[in-house]
């Protein structure tokens, strides 16, 4: 994410990606400054703080349900010994099976996280109670997409505004157009990503 000031683009935050997205990096609170080097010459660097990086916490469903910062939170009985640490918790939700966040079930410690139900972003050009998952805009107080499902001809079994092929729970919509299910085996712990189509079978086994 890029922002403009006094006429000069600026990177405001860059993505932590793992095996997937970890979490964001935010622009620096502490400005870069100049130091002298040993070999005389002045040289720039960056101030390291804590609190710009956020970490995500999320389920099976990629939903976020916690966002942690790098910070770690001293808590002592007599104000003078540390007994032990706890994480800095920057945002915390839950949902509702079609991703409506649940009321008095939230926490906005410091930051107001854009990425939440499916992990998805919320829509920052509408009323930021719809995610946008690529190919379509979803409302979760509805739970339905406000355009039809492109891949509408392939189902026909289904309404067109359905998410994740009316399986909130087992499984995520993957960019608007078809359901994904991950499925663990308990034995191997080997993992399977299932679309629609396949799910049926699923529910057989």
């Amino acid at each position: 994410m890029c922002g403009f000031s006094s006429m000069a683009l600026t990177q405001m935050e860059n993505h932590l990606y793992g095996s997937s997205r970890l979490g964001i990096v935010t622009a620096l609170t502490v400005p870069n400054q100049n130091v002298a080097l040993i070999s005389g010459n002045a040289g720039i660097v960056s101030t390291f703080t804590r609190g710009e990086k956020l970490f995500e916490l999320s389920n099976h469903l990629g939903n976020v349900l916690v966002m942690l910062t790098d910070k770690k939170r001293q808590h002592s009985s007599d104000n003078i010994n540390v007994d032990y640490y706890v994480a800095d918790v920057a945002s915390a939700s839950d949902y509702y099976p079609f991703g409506m966040q649940m009321p008095r079930r939230n926490i906005t410690a410091s930051t107001t996280y854009r990425y939440g139900f499916n992990g998805k972003e919320l829509e920052p050009n509408m009323d930021r109670n719809n995610y946008d998952y690529g190919f379509r805009i979803y409302n979760p107080q509805i739970g339905r997409f406000l355009s039809v499902d492109p891949l509408m001809h392939k189902y026909p079994e289904l309404t067109p505004y359905q998410f994740a092929s009316n399986t909130p729970i087992a499984a995520l919509d993957l960019d608007g157009e078809e359901a994904k299910i991950v499925v663990t085996d308990k034995f191997t712990g080997y993992t399977k990503v299932f679309v629609y189509g396949l799910m049926m079978f699923i529910t057989l086994l």
